[in-house]
C-alpha cells in the first residue's frame, strides 16, 4: 500500500486533553462512518533564607541574580483572576552564553493572603511541553491545588515557559496563524500500522516537522529543551526572592521538577510532583518509554470500559463494553485489506480509543465507538441502538503553538534515534504484540524526532542522570487510572528519585487535585510530610462519564 503518511506527536501524554476532545468532535461530526497525612511525618522545613546558593550548575546561567519582577495589573488579554498580579522575567536565550540575547517569560502571582506569615512563593507549572500556566491563573485553576492555609502563607506563582503563550517571542513552526486545532474531513489524529508493510510506509516517508520548525524559528529551536526550562525555573526562583524553590509540577512539569532537583539539589525546599512522567526512561530509552506509555494507556482504557458498563446513563458504548471494544480491535486491526480506506477506519478507531481514556473526551468518544461498532457489526432488526447526543461543533481557529513546543522539546530531550529501518521494525513488532492498539502509534510518533535536523539538536547537554541527588523529601502523587501518565511511571520515578513511596489517588483523571491531595500538599509545604508507605486518597473521580467526572478540571 502506498500512501502519504504523517507522524503526529502523541496527543495522550501530558497536556493533551484539549486536542483529544477536538479530534473526537471532528470524528463525531463526520458520523464516524468509516487518607489524611500526619503533620509530623518528617521534620519541619526551615523558613526561607535571604541569600541564594551562588554556584551555578555546569552549563547553566552564570549571569547573576535577575532583577525582581515588577508586578502590575494584568493585561485584559491575559484573562486572569482579578486578584492576580502580572509581570515579565527576562531570561537568556542561551544560558551558556547570555550575550546571545534574552527572552521574556510571562509571570503571574496571587499574593499570599497573610503577608505576616508568608513563607515564600509556590511556583506552579502545568506541563505540556507547551502548556500555559497563565491561562489557569484564576479561581478555578491553580488555587484548587492549595488549601486556604497554603494560599495564606505562599504566593502562588505561575508562568508561561519559553516559547509558550504570552511569553515572547513564541515558538511558531508554521507561518499560518491562527491555526485550526480540529481535524479536517478524512483526517485522523494517529497513524497506527497493523502490518510490517504499513510500518515501512511510515518509515519511508521523511517527516518535515523539524525542517518546518527550523525554517520558521531555527534561532530558537535548539534552546527549547528541558534543561533550558530548568535554568529558567531557577532564574524565576531568584527573581521572586526565594533562596530555595517551592514547586508544584503537573505532568511534564514533573520532568522539569525532577531534573531541577538533580541539577540544583541544594536549592530545593519543597517539591510536589503530580501526574508523573517517567523522565529517567524517556531521556535514556525512547523505545521503552513509548511502549510503557502505550501499555499504560491500554490499561486505562480497560478500566474506563468497566466504568462505562457501570454508567449506562452517560456512556453510549455500555453493554459488554470491553467485549465490544476487543471485537472492534480484532476485526479492524486484522488488516485483511491493504487499501487506504481500511487503514483509515482502523486509525479512526485508534483515535477514538485515545479519546476514550480521558474523562474530558470519553463521553463523545463512547458515542463514536458505538456508531463505529454498529456500522461494523449492524444490529439485528428491531434492536434499539443507544441514543447519542448531537455531534459537537468544531471550535474556531485559535493561535496556539502547544504542539510546536511539544514536538520541539520532545525531540531535543530524546536520545538519538536510529536511521535504519531494522530497529524500527523490531520496535513495531514488540509494540504490536504487547500493546496492539496504542503501541504502533506511539512508535510512529518518534519518527518525527528521527528526522529532526541534526544541526538543531539541543544546545545544552541533555540530563540523563543521576536522578537521586535531591537533598530534601519529594512528594509524588498520581491518579490510579491516569489517562496520560500511567501509575507505573510515578512508581518508577519515586524509586529513581530515591523516595520511599508515593500518594495514589483512586479513580480517573490526570493531575486532578482532591481534598486528600491538597492536605498532602499542605503538610509537605509546611512540615515536609511524605508517605513512608503507599498512601491512598479515596476521594478521586470514579464516575468519569458523568458531567461532574468528565468536567473535573486541572491546569
Amino acid at each position: 500500500m502506498s500512501r502519504t503518511v504523517k507522524h503526529r506527536r502523541r496527543s495522550g501524554r501530558r497536556r493533551g486533553v484539549s486536542r483529544v476532545v477536538l479530534a473526537t468532535s471532528a470524528l463525531l461530526s463526520l458520523g464516524v462512518t468509516a487518607s489524611a497525612p500526619a503533620a509530623s511525618a518528617q521534620a519541619a522545613f526551615p523558613q526561607q533564607n535571604t541569600s541564594a546558593e551562588s554556584t551555578p550548575h555546569p552549563g547553566g546561567t552564570g549571569s547573576g541574580t535577575p532583577p525582581a519582577i515588577s508586578w502590575h495589573k494584568c493585561a485584559a488579554d491575559w484573562d486572569v483572576g482579578s486578584k492576580w498580579k502580572c509581570g515579565t522575567l527576562e531570561t537568556p536565550l542561551d544560558h551558556k552564553d547570555p550575550s546571545k540575547g534574552t527572552l521574556k517569560l510571562a509571570v503571574a502571582k496571587l499574593p499570599a493572603g497573610d503577608p505576616k506569615k508568608r513563607i515564600g512563593s509556590l511556583i506552579m507549572n502545568p506541563g505540556g511541553p507547551g502548556g500555559s500556566g497563565i491561562e489557569d491563573a484564576d479561581s478555578e485553576g491553580w488555587p484548587t491545588y492549595a488549601t486556604n492555609e497554603v494560599t495564606k502563607r505562599f504566593d502562588l506563582v505561575t508562568y508561561d515557559p519559553r516559547g509558550v503563550g504570552h511569553s515572547s517571542p513564541p515558538l511558531n513552526c508554521k507561518k499560518q496563524t491562527p491555526r485550526p486545532r480540529v481535524l479536517q474531513e478524512a483526517e485522523t489524529e494517529h497513524e497506527s500500522p497493523r502490518t510490517e508493510q504499513e510500518m515501512l510506509d511510515q518509515l519511508k516517508d521523511k517527516d518535515s516537522t523539524g525542517a518546518d520548525c527550523v525554517k520558521n524559528a531555527g534561532w530558537l529551536v535548539p534552546y527549547m529543551s528541558t534543561v533550558d526550562n530548568v535554568h529558567d525555573l531557577d532564574r524565576l526562583r531568584r527573581a521572586v526572592g526565594d533562596a530555595k524553590l517551592n514547586y508544584l509540577g503537573i505532568s511534564y512539569g514533573t520532568t522539569i521538577g525532577a531534573v531541577y532537583a538533580n541539577m540544583y539539589p541544594k536549592r530545593v525546599r519543597s517539591l510536589i510532583l503530580h501526574g508523573v512522567v517517567d523522565a529517567r526512561t524517556q531521556m535514556n530509552n525512547a523505545a521503552a518509554f513509548s511502549l510503557s506509555e502505550a501499555k499504560g494507556g491500554e490499561k486505562t482504557v480497560k478500566a474506563m470500559l468497566k466504568a462505562c458498563d457501570l454508567d449506562a446513563k452517560h456512556c453510549a458504548f455500555h453493554g459488554h463494553a470491553e467485549k465490544k471494544f476487543q471485537r472492534l480491535a480484532h476485526h479492524l486491526g486484522a488488516a485483511r485489506s491493504s487499501d487506504a480506506a481500511s487503514f483509515d477506519t482502523w486509525n479512526r478507531f485508534v483515535d477514538l480509543a485515545y479519546a476514550f481514556k480521558a474523562p474530558g473526551s470519553a463521553g463523545k468518544a463512547a458515542q463514536g465507538l458505538q456508531r463505529l461498532y454498529e456500522k461494523t457489526f449492524p444490529p439485528a432488526k428491531g434492536t434499539a441502538a443507544p441514543k447519542n447526543a448531537e455531534p459537537a461543533k468544531n471550535n474556531p481557529p485559535e493561535n496556539n503553538n502547544e504542539e510546536d513546543v511539544l514536538e520541539t522539546t520532545d525531540c531535543l530531550d530524546l536520545p538519538p534515534l536510529p536511521k535504519q529501518h531494522g530497529p524500527w521494525l523490531k520496535r513495531f513488532k514488540t509494540a504490536r504484540a504487547e500493546a496492539p492498539v496504542f503501541g504502533p502509534a506511539e512508535v510512529v510518533t518518534d519518527i518525527t524526532c528521527r528526522d529532526w535536523p541534526e544541526k538543531y539538536r539541543a544546545a545544552l547537554p541533555r540530563h540523563t542522570g543521576p536522578w537521586d541527588r535531591a537533598k530534601t523529601p519529594i512528594l509524588v502523587m498520581n491518579q490510579q487510572s491516569d489517562w496520560s501518565t500511567p501509575l507505573r511511571w510515578a512508581r518508577n520515578m519515586t524509586h529513581a528519585l530515591g523516595q520511599r513511596d508515593l500518594v495514589v489517588i483512586n479513580g480517573f483523571g490526570h493531575g486532578v487535585p482532591t481534598d486528600c491531595s491538597r492536605r498532602w500538599t499542605q503538610n509537605h509545604l509546611l512540615h515536609s510530610a511524605v508517605p513512608t508507605g503507599t498512601a491512598r486518597c479515596d476521594d478521586g473521580n470514579t464516575t468519569p462519564f458523568s458531567r461532574k467526572g468528565a468536567g473535573a478540571r486541572r491546569p
